[in-house]
């Protein structure tokens, strides 16, 4: 029989509690030991104006990205589902030189969909991995969590993984992703692409755990702006 949506989420919050309890070494599994280079590429080239913006990254995990939006000037707010992996990205920043960082950035535990249910208070989201994680079913409830949260006019950061099909839909997440995936799930919010990159080789396409669930590790990067 298969599992009610409920069912679904309570598992998949299971299996997430459970990895970071067992532990998630550096540079293994989905942890880059540094932030994503696309993102990082990116922020080096982008006329978005980053300085004193405040933004969003949820699914944070070690919170690489995060700091590196504070490298760049924002006031960024970093959200894991597991307090394991907030303590880990509390450690991650107290290991990283304080005057390195233009912005600042903090760490809390909880529920993407839950939290901070205001309107438009991000001027930058980042969603790196993030939705290839989650239930397909919640895919759309995503795009419109993110239309709520970023300000018109503000910009949506996704890094796009697994660019590829996954040879047993059992083993996943992550899901296969596809560009016009995101398109579909975003344009009807309001959301233009603004930047995409080409599909290349990611950091895990030889990473073991990711090759055993069949995928290639592809991945790109674009922006959105909302209207």
């Amino acid at each position: 029989m298969p599992l009610l949506h409920g069912e679904e989420i309570a598992v998949y919050e299971d299996h997430w509690h459970s990895a970071w309890k067992r532990g998630i070494a550096p540079n293994k599994a989905w942890d880059q030991n540094g932030p994503a280079a696309l993102l990082a590429e990116f922020l080096k080239s982008t006329n978005i104006k980053l300085d004193g913006c405040v933004a969003f990254v949820p699914g944070c995990g070690r919170g690489w990205d995060a700091i590196e939006l504070a490298r760049h000037g924002c006031s960024v707010t970093g959200l894991d589902l597991v307090p394991e992996a907030v303590e880990e990205a509390q450690r991650t920043t107290s290991s990283v030189s304080q005057g390195g960082l233009k912005g600042g950035v903090e760490f809390h535990a909880g529920d993407f969909f839950k939290y901070r249910l205001d309107d438009s208070w991000v001027d930058v989201g980042y969603d790196c991995t993030f939705l290839c994680a989650l239930q397909p079913h919640q895919f759309k409830d995503w795009a419109a969590a993110w239309a709520k949260a970023i300000k018109p006019g503000g910009h949506l950061i996704t890094l796009q993984f697994p660019l590829d099909t996954c040879e047993d839909g059992t083993k996943c997440p992550p899901w296969p992703m596809s560009k016009q995936l995101y398109a579909d799930l975003l344009t009807p919010h309001g959301f233009k692409n603004v930047h995409q990159t080409d599909t290349r080789k990611g950091c895990f396409t030889d990473r073991p755990g990711i090759a055993k669930k069949g995928h290639g590790g592809l991945e790109a990067l674009a922006c959105w702006q909302k209207s």
